[in-house]
């Protein structure tokens, strides 16, 4: 008797622990399910190297947020994602990351960025195509490691949603 309650208790942590298929996507869901919107956008760049104009006057950087809101003035386009593609995005953003070593460049001037707004809350992942980089809110930071099809996916998410801006 004793063993088999043993049995049926360590089959039930177990199943508590890591009946999970993915964590990951499970709080991930959660939270963009009960977001207000989503919305996603292409934005001038807000971290990096410094820009400047045709006549040579530098270019200075914006905030992505500000007053805990999307700073609108740096947008080049944007979309409230529903339904489907709230699902794609986070099968995208939640699946395990493929285990491996990957060189990531030096520049990290993300022009993309996705906001989730949840009541006075305004979380974001600002994303850089180009080196493969991306910061997120405090919120977000369980997100698991970027890998290469990650980053492809979420690339052609972007042009599927009809995204152009430095989506080369």
């Amino acid at each position: 008797m004793k063993i088999m309650v043993l049995f049926l208790l360590t089959t039930c942590i177990s199943i508590a622990t890591y009946g999970q298929k993915h964590p990951t996507k499970n709080w991930l869901s959660k939270k963009f399910k009960s977001a207000d919107s989503i919305l996603i956008i292409s934005h001038h760049r807000t971290k990096g190297h410094h820009e400047s104009d045709s006549t040579g006057k530098e270019i200075p950087i914006q905030e992505l947020i500000l007053n805990n809101k999307p700073n609108y003035s740096i947008v080049k386009e944007r979309k409230l994602i529903k339904g489907q593609a709230i699902d794609s995005l986070i099968n995208i953003l939640g699946r395990p990351s493929i285990r491996g070593n990957f060189a990531l460049a030096g520049c990290f001037s993300p022009h993309h960025a996705i906001f989730i707004f949840s009541e006075a809350k305004t979380s974001y992942l600002n994303i850089c195509f180009d080196c493969h980089r991306e910061e997120s809110s405090e919120d977000l930071f369980k997100l698991p490691n970027f890998d290469p099809k990650r980053w492809d996916e979420l690339k052609a998410f972007y042009i599927n949603q009809g995204f152009t801006y430095r989506l080369k």
